[in-house]
């Protein structure tokens, strides 16, 4: 049988091809973790925040902006493919298994390094006051504040792949990949729990990678530790709070 071409497909199509699978299996995925994590007790020893300043209203609020992120987000796909303008394989037909990793290590390096940029770029005042407030109305974080963003926001943080895409084909199952390091990191960031033991801290690469409470002090505090998943972009621009490693460790204890 021949493929489908994607510009053979009606955009609405594609769209919701893009978007409802993404919006349920988000939304399952998130109520079920916020469910283990927030309305039991098996983790409270590891809670960051004590006491929580979570309530309905900002469950609501964060799950209307999760949609409007993922609409966004989901339309830059949509565009980019159905216009024909990039081609992506679906399958790694092609690619030896050491090229796929090192794609894969390079793609996540860039993900993050634009993260950390785009960040920085988001804190700026007039950004800020008008876009990235949005994600920082929540300062007890939990899984539904992963995608709780502007919906600008939501664009700006997903086009790093635009240029990728235009030089690269890059394989269907590698930014499938992508996007699920993508989420589980997020969702770790945003979760409110320490799950990472004490010894990773001093214990390199582990001591490397950010962590839950590393991302919760900057909702807690605004500004500083802007990096996602490493740690290595907020000590190169010396934007890493000098209380994090003491947090970390004090997991469980309440938060100045």
């Amino acid at each position: 049988m021949t493929p489908l071409n994607p510009q053979d497909v009606p955009v609405a199509l594609q769209f919701a091809a893009a978007f409802l699978p993404q919006a349920i299996g988000y939304f399952v995925f998130i109520g079920l973790v916020f469910l283990l994590f927030h309305r039991t007790q098996l983790f409270v020893t590891r809670r960051i925040q004590n006491p929580a300043r979570l309530d309905s209203a900002q469950l609501v609020r964060e799950t209307g902006y999760s949609l409007l992120t993922m609409l966004f987000a989901s339309s830059l796909p949509v565009l980019l493919l159905g216009s024909g303008a990039v081609k992506v394989r679906q399958t790694t037909d092609g690619w030896a298994t050491w090229e796929l990793v090192g794609l894969w290590i390079a793609l996540l390096i860039l993900n993050d390094a634009w993260f950390y940029a785009t960040h920085r770029l988001l804190h700026t005042e007039w950004l800020f006051k008008r876009v990235h407030s949005w994600h920082h109305r929540s300062i007890d974080v939990n899984p539904f504040t992963t995608y709780a963003f502007h919906p600008l926001e939501g664009f700006i943080l997903t086009a790093w792949v635009v240029p990728v895409l235009f030089l690269i084909p890059v394989p269907m199952p590698l930014l499938m990949s992508m996007q699920a390091v993508g989420l589980l990191n997020n969702l770790n960031a945003h979760l409110g729990y320490e799950l990472q033991p004490k010894f990773f801290i001093r214990i390199p690469p582990f001591s490397w990678l950010t962590s839950s409470t590393f991302h919760n002090q900057h909702h807690a505090h605004v500004t500083g530790n802007y990096g996602l998943m490493f740690r290595v972009w907020d000590k190169l621009f010396r934007t890493e709070r000098a209380d994090y490693e003491e947090r970390f460790l004090k997991r469980g204890e309440k938060a100045p």
